[in-house]
């Protein structure tokens, strides 16, 4: 994980530090620094991002290969420690000090 300006750049990387590359297209938000969650079939991934520069972090749904945002949280609160369901059909994430489940 690096920081890139607004959010971090999250990167794999063998362990002799060669073939380093994105897990995330460029096009996608950048996430905080917060856990970035798989969906159990790896087509999504879920995690918090700011996607303006003077909003909350909210929860973003993105798809891996596009990086294009395909779900979000509602509203303009703060949202996160988002998952997965174990089948991938659900979201549950925190917003005020709530649980929110939502399909995924």
């Amino acid at each position: 994980m690096t920081a890139a300006g607004k959010g971090y750049e999250f990167v794999s990387i063998k362990p002799d530090g060669s073939d380093r590359k994105p897990l995330l297209p460029e096009k996608a938000p950048k996430p905080g620094l917060v856990p970035i969650r798989w969906s159990p079939d790896g087509s999504r991934v879920v995690y918090s991002a700011k996607l303006k520069p003077d909003a909350q972090s909210k929860v973003v749904v993105v798809d891996v290969k596009t990086g294009d945002v395909v779900g979000q949280a509602v509203g303009d609160e703060y949202s996160g420690s988002a998952d997965f369901s174990p089948d991938g059909k659900h979201l549950s994430y925190l917003c005020q000090d709530k649980l929110y489940v939502a399909d995924a």
